[in-house]
C-alpha cells in the first residue's frame, strides 16, 4: 500500500481545483461576472421566495444591459454562440461542467418574465404568474 497526498485549490466560491491557475482563473472568471450581476437586486434565499411568495421587480433598461453583457462574457468563455434568447443556452451555464454553473446565474435570468422583467423563486412562475401564493414585489427601494 502506498499513500498520495495531493494538492487542492479552493476558489473563494468553495469550488476545487488541482492547479493553483485553474483556481486562480476561476476566481477571475468568477470576479467578471460579480461585476456584472451586482447591478441587479440581490435574490433572496429563503423557501418562501423559491415558493411563490413574492417576486424581484428588475428594472427593464438594467436587466437588459446586464443580460446582455453577462451573454456576450459567457459566450465567450464557453465557445458557443446561442442567441441571448436561447432556453438553451441559459440552461448550459447550469450544465454542471461550465465555469459559470456556481452561482446559478444563468438560472436567474430563466427565472425573469421579459415581458414584465419579474423576477421569481422558480422558472415555474414565469409562465404561472397567477399561482404566486403572494403576489407582491418583495425589493420596494
Amino acid at each position: 500500500m502506498k499513500t498520495i497526498t495531493r494538492n487542492y485549490y479552493v476558489a473563494n466560491d468553495g469550488t476545487e481545483f488541482e492547479s493553483k491557475n485553474e483556481c486562480i482563473a476561476h476566481e477571475k472568471l468568477m470576479e467578471k461576472v460579480k461585476v456584472r450581476m451586482d447591478v441587479l437586486p440581490k435574490r433572496p434565499n429563503t423557501c418562501n421566495f423559491l415558493n411563490g411568495h413574492g417576486y424581484i421587480q428588475h428594472d427593464e433598461k438594467t436587466f437588459l444591459n446586464v443580460r446582455k453583457q453577462f451573454h456576450k462574457l459567457a459566450c465567450k468563455i464557453l465557445g458557443i454562440n446561442y442567441p441571448i434568447d436561447s432556453y438553451n443556452f441559459w440552461r448550459t451555464l447550469d450544465d454542471s461542467e461550465s465555469p459559470l454553473n456556481s452561482n446559478s446565474t444563468g438560472q436567474r435570468f430563466l427565472n425573469t418574465n421579459t415581458n414584465s422583467f419579474r423576477e421569481y423563486g422558480q422558472l415555474y412562475f414565469v409562465t404561472h404568474e397567477n399561482e404566486l401564493t403572494e403576489n407582491k414585489q418583495i425589493n420596494k427601494r
